[in-house]
């Protein structure tokens, strides 16, 4: 009986134990690794013409273990101006030597030709290659962009009119920068840090 007793105690403090270690791996690696792709057309969502650009660009969008899943990868919003309604895609791409992946974020707009497609640069110019985290988009309102130039830059960044939404685009679920088209470019400005 004591050595029944004995060694359900060693078990339960073994079992707690574990629990806690997988606990804390859970928090050390990135919270949303991407666990598959899905291509353009299983994405209903997306106009046909967007899906079709995404095909043809041999694009896959990541869907992400955790909270955001595929929302997480493409959003839609105000984007260009307040009357249209644009998406923003995460896509990932393979090189030109076909080994490795490289995410891109694209944003679609309606044009009179069908629709146009804009890629964002990504930070410091560098594309995230081999990262071990992912990007996501979100759309940022204007409340949004002047709490973060508020909150994180001081209000010193001089914004720009905002009529519109701009494209939040997060890096490795720590920061952000949101881009907002303006005059026919997209500014970089002030996201979460």
């Amino acid at each position: 009986m004591g050595c029944s007793i004995l060694l359900a105690l060693v078990c339960s403090v073994a079992i707690a134990q574990t629990t806690s270690v997988r606990q804390s791996n859970l928090t050390e690696r990135p919270l949303s690794p991407i666990v598959r792709e899905r291509t353009p057309d299983q994405v209903h969502l997306l106009p046909a013409q967007v899906q079709a650009d995404l095909i043809s660009k041999h694009c896959k969008l990541p869907v992400y273990a955790g909270p955001f899943g595929l929302t997480g990868a493409y959003t839609s919003g105000h984007f260009h101006d307040h009357a249209t309604l644009d998406w923003a895609v995460v896509c990932h791409v393979p090189d030109r030597s076909g080994k490795h992946v490289l995410q891109r974020v694209f944003v679609y707009s309606p044009d009179p030709n069908g629709w146009k497609s804009d890629q964002l640069a990504f930070p410091n110019g560098t594309e995230p290659e081999g990262q071990d985290c992912e990007e996501s988009v979100s759309a940022a309102s204007p409340a949004v962009i002047r709490d973060y130039n508020r909150a994180l830059a001081g209000g010193l960044e001089q914004l720009p009119s905002l009529a519109h939404e701009g494209v939040e685009v997060g890096y490795c679920e720590k920061a952000s920068d949101i881009y907002f088209y303006r005059a026919g470019h997209w500014l970089k400005l002030q996201g979460a840090d």
